[in-house]
């Protein structure tokens, strides 16, 4: 892409106190391509009670635009003031972007650019970024309320929400309903890295090492932070006094560095523990790569965090952490090691936790990290290494410039779709294809979505031209381009079960039948159906059969006469199994008209790299040697609560990937059935991740319970890995994918026992796993290849024409070429 000027952001943070987000800002504000873009960043002021962390603008070339009004504290004349400051900054400095930060910068100021966006024609974008949030742990019951509101309200009118944290992103979405995951994007923190990764030196000279506290006469624990109620510091005291009473061997020292509101009530609580000799106060300190080289263990008690920069720059200086369990400190961590956890704590790959407000369980896993200098130095190392990668401002700065360079592209797009529809597409003089569904993949990741854009694709190889009709995820219509594929997303209003209320559909729907010879819908979208129903359109239609209509079954039996109504309309029905035919009760009605066309992949997707082999191995000795996994969106009808039940009793470790509104549902099952160690949520991982899980793996497991399980191509992925596979018998694909006793075991659905025997007989069985893998492979390559998919779908197309040819010969001279080009 070419940008003939440089990309204008105005950034906007409520306060430079001492923090994270102070360093974030920074770092953006003066780290972004300066070919690309130009930052402008807005701050208000800080309050007395916080240290005030604008010496870290210093280095940069344009000083920040100071205004006064802006601050941590609800006022409503001084925010009113703000408001329209910001607002008549936007007239003046005419930003592409407005990129806001915490709380109160973020509510000014996107109030400020949707009042500017009603009143010009000229169309400002918002991001904001949640540094943390003020949910839980800052106020009351009905004052956090009122703020989960508000932030709803308000990521209506953001284009983009980033998160720093997979916690963080799932609190937001899944939690509290904050935003739709489309809007959601996350983006780690980033750092100069360099003064705390260079920390050997500096510890050494302090008469540390990186070997552990054994053998020196004390041992220093720290917390660095606000002195706010949100961090806790009288949990880290009482922690601290308990420590010190239970182990009166080990002599031990705690600096609480930072300042704040509750300094004096702190000290005073010091005082009356008896701690006044082991603990000190050391206020603010600028030189932080010098604190860390004095720490032996880096202490966290929060009762809310976001991503704590305190853990990450512990990490880089090979300082280890003990925390509680508060928002995004799991994702710092890592993998739980199994085994260890006891008395209230855990040990992760690059830390320790505790629960929140424990201080027990605090005291024993400090005193625990203080007597094991293996666990020390094997956390330390980790966690140097992790954050070295994943936490550097390089990093940074290519996410955040993504997110803009995505939000400008998209503007241009839409200004130059006009000049681009009238161009003659690839294979433009073959057969051309209407392809109608609700949503496409990319953005909108689930199964049908990538069916639909993989048939698009393989179809255009062949030479046979696709268009694309779905809805938009929101009120606006769009047209836009997949490579030669055109995309019509038609403004949509919401959803009612499922349904998208796009009123322009209809319209969009004859518009695009006019110069399509074949419309090929994929059921089920009733909003396409019934658009279709109330038409005159007279073309051939072609309808792919996904799935009955399983959860909305009453509407379902309202909806029928409708479907009946479409499917009567319909040429040729393609399902995706012979088994989908035999037990839908609406296909049975239509046994005349169906096809048989099984998903298909590409297997090259599916080879292990050389470059990979080593990620794979990692995986097995993290967890192995009796790995079990499934791969899916945590949705109701997956039987993901069964599988975890059965997992009480299977002889393995259970890997899930993938996310959804289930998900705070399993963490809760997994801690109450106690399966911490044996069941890990490893979140959404990119496609390669994906293939690398798969191969590491001894048995793939499928656990649906319902018939919106209607094939299951990702049992295709795993058989393509030569893997065995278990799943259930729904009557659908999924047994007809998976054969029993040759390349896998099909379970009745909703049987604890069954499951958990089938997975415990191919893990103890390794030959009968790589019998039932080798033949799974070559099902795989006989029955379900991309390219059999994609000629079958053309000759069902090709029969099609054929059939329809005498009915519209006379008002379609290109089909009756068609029909004779294309007739086998």
């Amino acid at each position: 892409m070419q940008i003939e000027r440089r990309i204008k952001i105005l950034r906007i943070i409520a306060r430079l106190n001492i923090g994270g987000p102070s360093i974030h800002v920074a770092l953006l504000t003066g780290g972004l391509d300066p070919k690309r873009f130009k930052s402008t960043l807005v701050a208000g002021k800080v309050s007395s009670q916080e240290g005030d962390m604008s010496y870290i603008l210093d280095s940069l070339d344009e000083k920040p635009i100071i205004i006064p009004e802006l601050q941590r504290d609800l006022s409503f004349i001084k925010d009113v003031k703000a408001f329209f400051r910001v607002f008549k900054m936007l007239d003046k400095e005419k930003p592409d972007i407005v990129h806001t930060h915490t709380a109160k910068a973020g509510s000014i100021g996107r109030i400020a650019v949707f009042v500017h966006n009603l009143m010009h024609r000229r169309k400002v974008r918002v991001v904001h970024t949640f540094h943390g949030h003020v949910f839980r742990g800052y106020f009351g019951e009905l004052k956090s309320a009122f703020f989960v509101l508000a932030e709803r309200l308000l990521a209506k009118i953001t284009d983009i929400i980033i998160v720093i944290s997979k916690s963080q992103k799932a609190e937001l979405h899944t939690r509290y309903h904050i935003a739709p995951g489309s809007k959601l994007r996350t983006v780690r923190l980033g750092f100069e890295l360099d003064p705390f990764l260079s920390n050997g030196s500096l510890r050494e000279q302090s008469g540390r090492s990186e070997e552990g506290a054994i053998g020196r006469k004390t041992m220093t624990v720290g917390i660095v932070g606000r002195l706010v109620p949100v961090k806790n510091h009288k949990m880290f005291l009482e922690s601290a006094r308990k420590f010190v009473a239970e182990n009166p061997d080990i002599p031990a020292e705690f600096l609480i560095i930072g300042d704040g509101e509750l300094r004096d009530d702190l000290m005073t609580y010091c005082r009356r523990q008896g701690l006044s000799d082991r603990v000190q106060f050391c206020g603010w300190e600028r030189d932080l790569p010098e604190v860390y080289a004095k720490l032996d263990v880096l202490a966290l008690t929060s009762i809310n965090e976001g991503t704590p920069v305190s853990i990450i720059e512990a990490m880089a200086s090979s300082v280890p952490v003990i925390s509680t369990d508060a928002g995004g400190v799991r994702d710092l961590l890592g993998r739980l090691i199994p085994g260890i956890s006891q008395d209230g704590f855990q040990v992760f790959e690059r830390g320790m936790l505790c629960g929140q407000d424990d201080p027990d369980g605090f005291a024993n896993g400090l005193r625990y990290l203080i007597q094991n200098r293996r666990i020390q130095n094997q956390i330390s190392n980790s966690a140097r290494l992790f954050v070295e990668q994943a936490y550097s401002r390089e990093r940074l700065f290519h996410d955040v410039e993504a997110v803009y360079l995505d939000l400008i592209k998209s503007d241009r797009d839409e200004m130059q779709v006009l000049e681009a529809r009238d161009l003659p597409a690839a294979g433009a003089e073959g057969l051309k294809v209407l392809q109608i569904y609700k949503d496409y993949y990319p953005p909108v990741i689930g199964g049908i979505e990538k069916h639909v854009n993989h048939l698009c694709h393989g179809l255009s190889a062949k030479h046979v031209q696709s268009e694309v009709l779905v809805s938009n995820t929101r009120p606006k219509t769009q047209v836009v381009y997949d490579n030669s594929i055109k995309i019509t997303m038609a403004g949509e209003h919401g959803r009612l079960q499922s349904a998208p209320l796009a009123p322009s559909f209809h319209s969009h729907l004859k518009v695009g039948a006019q110069e399509a010879d074949i419309l090929h819908f994929h059921f089920p979208n009733p909003t396409a159906e019934l658009a279709l129903i109330m038409s005159n359109i007279s073309k051939p239609c072609v309808v792919t059969y996904h799935s009955d209509i399983v959860r909305q079954a009453k509407l379902a039996k309202l909806y029928s006469p409708f479907l009946l109504k479409f499917l009567n309309r319909t040429n040729a029905i393609i399902a995706t199994s012979p088994n989908y035919v035999d037990s839908s009760g609406v296909l049975g009605r239509f046994r005349d008209k169906c096809r048989v066309i099984p998903f298909g992949i590409d297997f090259k997707e599916f080879d292990l790299r050389p470059e990979s082999a080593g990620q794979v191995v990692h995986v097995r000795r993290t967890y192995g040697p009796r790995i079990l996994l499934f791969v899916g969106r945590f949705r109701y009808y997956k039987g993901l609560h069964i599988l975890i039940e059965a997992m009480k009793n299977v002889g393995g470790k259970l890997l899930l990937i993938g996310a959804g509104p289930l998900e705070a549902d399993f963490l809760k099952q997994i801690a109450t059935a106690n399966l911490q160690e044996r069941v890990f949520l490893l979140g959404e991982l990119s496609d390669q991740d994906v293939v690398t899980h798969l191969h590491a793996c001894d048995v793939f497991v499928l656990p649906s319970i319902l018939r919106s399980e209607a094939f299951g191509i990702v049992q295709l992925e795993a058989m393509t890995c030569r893997k065995p596979v278990v799943c259930t018998e729904l009557g659908t694909g999924t047994s007809f994918v998976t054969q029993h006793r040759e390349t896998g075991l099909v379970v009745q659905p909703n049987d604890v026992n069954a499951l958990a025997e089938a997975l415990n007989y191919l893990l103890e069985n390794p030959e009968i796993r790589e019998k039932y893998g080798k033949a799974g492979r070559r099902r795989v390559e006989k029955y379900f290849s991309q390219d059999g998919m994609i000629d079958a779908t053309i000759a069902t197309y090709e029969g099609v024409l054929n059939q329809a040819i005498s009915h519209i010969a006379m008002t379609s001279p290109r089909t009756r070429n068609y029909g004779k080009t294309h007739t086998k």
